[in-house]
């Protein structure tokens, strides 16, 4: 959750517009660390639970030390309504969103964001105390990709960070700690639209 103190005082309507516009009070951008791009598709009613409730600002402009570039998130203009999230793959294209599932898999090897030719393709080695994670390519292929893995197979490596082939995921790609508590519902969903990503390799 983001801390209060990011965003000063404001009102509650600018509360959740600063993480899902990537603004300040739709103004002035944020720096891309902030998670403008994934956030905006939040709906109203989860956007008021995730985002504080205050805001920048408007006498304290931000000073930035470079000029930065936003990349946006293919269908996450705008947040989903309730009965946009009734369709499965909707509602699984919207959770795989909040969740900044496409910040790593969508990334390019040169570590940039590819969101326009690289949406799930992965590619990119990350490197830390964990040694070195090569993000996976998550697309329908069959071979390159998850295409001829099963339900149960991508729920388990979302579930319990065990792929396919019985490999123990890696930080920080093992993300079981979150996904494990979500309803089966959810996983399902995210399962489906999964398997909409048009094969990439």
């Amino acid at each position: 959750m983001l801390s209060l103190t990011a965003f000063g005082a404001g009102s509650s309507e600018a509360g959740s517009c600063a993480p899902r516009c990537g603004s300040r009070n739709c103004h002035t951008k944020t720096a891309t660390i902030n998670p403008g791009g994934f956030c905006r598709k939040a709906a109203d009613g989860p956007a008021a639970v995730i985002f504080p409730a205050q805001c920048y600002p408007e006498d304290a402009p931000p000073v930035y030390k470079a000029a930065m570039h936003y990349d946006v998130i293919p269908g996450a203009a705008e947040p989903f309504s309730d009965e946009t999230l009734a369709d499965p793959v909707k509602r699984g294209f919207y959770l795989a969103t909040i969740a900044h599932c496409m910040e790593c898999h969508a990334r390019r090897p040169d570590g940039t964001p590819g969101y326009s030719d690289s949406f799930g393709k992965g590619g990119h080695v990350m490197t830390g105390p964990y040694g070195q994670a090569v993000v996976v390519n998550i697309t329908s292929h069959p071979t390159k990709g998850i295409g001829a893995w099963s339900d149960a197979q991508i729920k388990r490596t979302l579930t319990e960070g065990i792929g396919h082939d019985g490999r123990v995921l890696k930080q920080p790609m093992a993300r079981q700690i979150y996904f494990k508590k979500m309803k089966d519902a959810d996983i399902d969903a995210i399962v489906a639209w999964l398997r909409t990503l048009p094969p990439l390799e």
